[in-house]
């Protein structure tokens, strides 16, 4: 269904805010599994939901165009 599978996430994600630490979420592949990380608090994240790998000049270029746009 798409949701996240690990019940250890929502006690990873409480011990790094009583350490005062971020969290990047590894992995993120849909909405769903956005959704619940945002809403653990989870500020951070990458995975296939945003992008496919690519090339370093290729991001560089992205950002750029990213930039332009706002």
């Amino acid at each position: 269904e798409g949701s996240i599978k690990s019940s250890l996430i929502p006690h990873i994600v409480k011990i790094a805010s009583d350490l005062n630490l971020k969290v990047v979420a590894e992995g993120i592949e849909n909405q769903m599994q956005e959704n619940e990380l945002r809403e653990l608090g989870v500020e951070f994240g990458q995975g296939w939901r945003f992008g496919k790998p690519m090339k370093v000049k290729n991001l560089a270029s992205l950002i750029e165009s990213k930039r332009h746009e706002n």
